[in-house]
This record gives structure tokens, sequence and C-alpha cells, in this order.
């Protein structure tokens, strides 16, 4: 740096002195003076696009009738096939839940059975225990009948 010569700003006494690195003599010290840059913009390209029926419009002509006819007939045939493969699926849940109802009813039906067969049990043992009840109230009856009637007859002997 002893090579290089200052450059003096006689003008404006606060500002400090520039090196003029192009007065140096050492090859070496060119390597590590500061590289210079330019600040830059960088601008987007206008790029146009075409909206969706401006594109449609194009391949409409560009493409050959046949493969026109290609493509449309491979698509019905795509929505055919998604339409059937739909039907099948609509049929067999159709028929699995149909299944699983009857199966259902059936469980239910047997439910009702046995709750119905044990309601008529209840009431059937409680008209047996109702019956068995009144059977001894008359064979109580029937024997204090039997008592009174030995002691008025009793009583005749005493």
């Amino acid at each position: 740096m002893e090579a290089c010569r200052m450059v003096r700003s006689d003008e404006r006494p606060g500002k400090r002195q520039r090196v003029d690195y192009d007065d140096m003599e050492d090859e070496d010290d060119r390597d590590i003076r500061p590289k210079r840059t330019l600040a830059s913009t960088v601008v987007m390209p206008s790029i146009e696009t075409k909206s969706r029926e401006e594109r449609i419009e194009e391949m409409n002509k560009t493409e050959k009738k046949e493969v026109t006819t290609r493509n449309r007939r491979m698509f019905s045939n795509l929505l055919m096939g998604t339409l059937t493969r739909f039907q099948k699926d609509e049929k067999r849940i159709q028929k699995t839940e149909k299944i699983q109802a009857e199966k259902q009813k059936e469980v239910e039906k047997r439910l009702e059975d046995k709750k119905r067969e044990d309601r008529e049990k209840i009431m059937a043992e409680r008209q047996k225990l109702f019956d068995e009840r009144r059977e001894q109230e008359k064979e109580l009856r029937s024997l204090q009948r039997k008592k009174a009637l030995i002691q008025y007859v009793g009583s005749f002997f005493y």
C-alpha cells in the first residue's frame, strides 16, 4: 500500500481520502482490491397468458378430426366404465344393506318374542301364586269354621 497514491479531495475537507488502485505496482495487491459492483434491477418480461377458452380454441384448430373423435370416444368409455362400476358397487352395497336389515329384523323379532314370553311367564307365575293364596285362604277359613264348630259343640258337653 506504500506505492499507492492517495487522492485528495480538496473541495470537501471533511471527506476521507480514496486509494487509487490503478497506480498500484504490485500485482498481488491488485487481486485483493475490492471489486466494483453495479446495482441493477431485474424486470420480469411480460408473458402473455391465454385464457382457457383461447387455449381450447387453439387446440381445436390444430387438432385433427380423428384425434378429436378418438378422444371423445375414450372419454365417454371412461365415463361409462366409471358409471357401471359405481352402479355395481351400489347394487352390492344395497344387497349387503338388505341382508343386514333382514338380520336386524330377525334379531329384533327374537328379542320381542323373548320379552313377550318372559312377560307371559311372569303373568302365569303371578296368577299361580294368586290362585295358591286363594286356596290357602279357603282352607284357612274351612279350618277356622271347623275349629269354631268344634268349640261350639264342645261347649255343650262341658
